[in-house]
């Protein structure tokens, strides 16, 4: 299921207790009704959390304009602080792409402000959008910014500005500013392939979709104007400027108009989040980062890049996150591909020497290494079907792993036994039982299931089998592991330790 980034600084920052706990659980529903997973984005006790339980969400929006507002710079030092963070657009983003999401749904973006002539006072989420793969939908720029100059600055570092079902730019309250956009689409679907072939061809950098705020909460421009100039004076007059300037405007324009303008915020966001999911998953249909096939072009990639494919087989990759850590290196290295999976990338032209060489040396510095021989290959082919066996029900786990293992690669069972253990140095036995406790741990600090639960899961005779296999391989019980795994969970559930947590839901 393709999945939609959502921004915590909206909850913190955003809207006052407890209308940002309800809008933030709204913006997460409304991306559930319409096909796509949501995925709310802040750091927790200095981690990057990708999707947060809905205490974590009631702890941001409760703790308010105390918890730290996050853009690019500040994300290292909150971090090693281990401090509680809400992303704005531009954190949110990189977060996002860190995780292999591609859609992101917000308000607003942020952009020049209207005396940045003297100030020099231009949102980072601007130089953001032009670097990260993300497309963000959103109304707009935030109506107390410049709207000309900001889309002047999109302009001039390569951002395209989208129109949906609009050919103007969005003034946030208001459908209408006077100023155009690039493109208009009407519906998701061409909207979708034209992003795909943005990002398919190696250019790199965000998009902005700018989609209007209903009609029934539309704003006059006028009259928010007026609001939005007394609210201006007022910060001047305050001394209020900087990461302070924005909240103190949209909590002073909620005032000004009775709580017009942060029912108007609310359904816009929301709006967003609706579109961002469809997007997203048709988006997903083309083959895109969360897609399988390419549709719509005859279905055949390679016609449309006029180029030979090479397959690239590819050791040591066991999740979905490896799949986007390859994604992102031959992105990286503009080496165009229809798609990546466990083990193989399908790449749409032929490599040279060079090319190969600098592939090779990009996966090696993240513990991956390419396979050059058939037999390797097949050893690959076996670690991945256990690890799809592992995925199985607890009532599909009848089926023996040796005649699974068997069937799926069309080889006799002892042959593939034999040639792992003169390759590997273990048995696929013992590879299998590693991987299992492997998957335990990750069960036992997700802590969604009962011992008894997880052992009925992972296809164990009884928790007695259970606990005694998982101390002979980790020299701990299960519940002494879950009492430290908790605390150290980051060391075996990212590759790069103490950075990123997805959540359980999004794995």
């Amino acid at each position: 299921m393709p999945v939609v980034a959502l921004e915590s600084t909206i909850i913190s920052h955003g809207m006052p207790y407890p209308q940002n706990f309800a809008t933030a659980q709204a913006l997460e529903q409304a991306v559930r009704d319409h096909g796509a997973t949501p995925a709310t984005i802040a750091v927790m006790d200095g981690r990057l959390k990708v999707g947060l339980s809905a205490a974590e969400t009631d702890r941001l929006a409760r703790g308010g304009q105390a918890v730290a507002k996050l853009s690019r710079r500040d994300l290292p030092f909150v971090l090693t602080q281990g401090a509680d963070g809400a992303t704005t657009v531009a954190a949110t983003m990189i977060i996002a792409a860190m995780a292999g999401i591609r859609f992101f749904a917000t308000g607003g973006i942020g952009g020049v402000h209207r005396d940045a002539p003297t100030t020099l006072d231009i949102s980072a989420d601007l130089q953001e959008l032009a670097r990260t793969d993300v497309a963000v939908v959103c109304a707009g720029a935030k109506a107390i910014l410049d709207l000309g100059l900001t889309l002047e600055y999109l302009e001039t570092h390569g951002v395209p500005v989208i129109g949906y079902q609009t050919n103007e730019f969005p003034a946030f309250y208001s459908r209408h500013s006077g100023l155009p956009v690039d493109y208009r689409y009407d519906t998701p679907e061409p909207l979708a392939r034209a992003l795909k072939a943005k990002w398919d061809m190696g250019l790199h950098g965000g998009v902005v979709i700018a989609n209007p705020i209903p009609e029934a909460y539309d704003m006059p421009a006028a009259t928010i104007e007026t609001v939005i100039q007394q609210a201006l004076a007022e910060a001047t007059a305050q001394g209020i400027k900087g990461k302070k300037i924005t909240p103190f405007l949209l909590a002073r324009i909620e005032q000004l108009t009775g709580g017009d303008s942060l029912a108007a915020n609310i359904q816009l966001a929301i709006n967003n989040a609706r579109l961002a999911a469809e997007v997203a998953e048709v988006y997903a249909g083309l083959g895109g980062r969360e897609g399988e096939r390419e549709r719509g072009r005859g279905g055949d990639l390679k016609n449309y890049y006029n180029m030979k494919s090479t397959k690239l087989l590819i050791k040591n990759m066991v999740c979905q996150r490896c799949v986007l850590t390859v994604e992102n290196i031959l992105r990286e290295l503009n080496i165009p591909f229809e798609k990546v999976t466990l083990g193989e990338a399908d790449l749409l032209k032929e490599l040279n020497t060079q090319e190969k060489d600098k592939i090779e040396a990009e996966l090696n510095k993240v513990g991956f290494e390419l396979i050059a021989s058939r037999v390797n290959k097949i050893i690959e082919d076996i670690k991945t079907a256990i690890l799809a066996y592992l995925e199985f029900d607890a009532d599909e786990k009848n089926i023996k792993l040796s005649v699974f293992i068997g069937d799926r690669l069309h080889y006799d069972y002892s042959y593939l036994s034999d040639l792992f253990s003169s390759i590997e140095g273990i048995t696929i036995e013992q590879y299998f039982i590693s991987q299992r406790i492997e998957k335990v741990k990750e069960l036992l600090v997700y802590d969604q299931l009962s011992l008894s639960e997880i052992a009925y899961q992972l296809g164990y005779s009884s928790v007695h089998h259970l606990s005694a296999q998982f101390k002979k391989v980790t020299g701990l019980t299960p519940s002494h592991f879950k009492t430290i795994g908790a605390e150290n969970a980051d060391s075996w559930i990212s590759s790069d330790p103490k950075i990123i947590y997805i959540h359980p839901l999004l794995s």
